[in-house]
């Protein structure tokens, strides 16, 4: 059975979908972050490989995790973080989970 690639579109509303589930919040930069990867993946005929829709979800995923050792870096095992550090992305949480996705994958095109 072959799904058609969700748009770049379709998987923003995705990722914000599970990270608002999550109780994250992206910043702006981090929303734009979002979106570029998203259109790199389906641009770069990597959406195919990065599984479509799982895509989205791991990306939020793994910018999640990245942000939590951000955060753990920052205050380490004395400092307690706000609620606003452990629950917002910021720009290079995104793209340092995209590029972690998508190292060593090359394009189904």
């Amino acid at each position: 059975m072959d799904f058609p690639a969700y748009s770049p579109d379709e998987l923003v509303l995705i990722a914000r979908s599970f990270l608002g589930a999550q109780g994250d919040v992206l910043t702006e930069e981090a929303e734009a972050a979002l979106r570029a990867s998203c259109e790199l993946a389906v641009g770069d005929g990597l959406i195919d490989t990065l599984g479509n829709g799982r895509f989205a979800r791991e990306l939020s995923r793994k910018a999640a995790a990245v942000r939590d050792l951000r955060v753990y870096d920052l205050h380490g095992n004395s400092g307690v973080p706000s609620q606003d550090e452990i629950t917002t992305l910021h720009a290079a949480d995104v793209t340092d989970a995209y590029q972690q996705l998508t190292e060593g994958v090359s394009p189904t095109v």
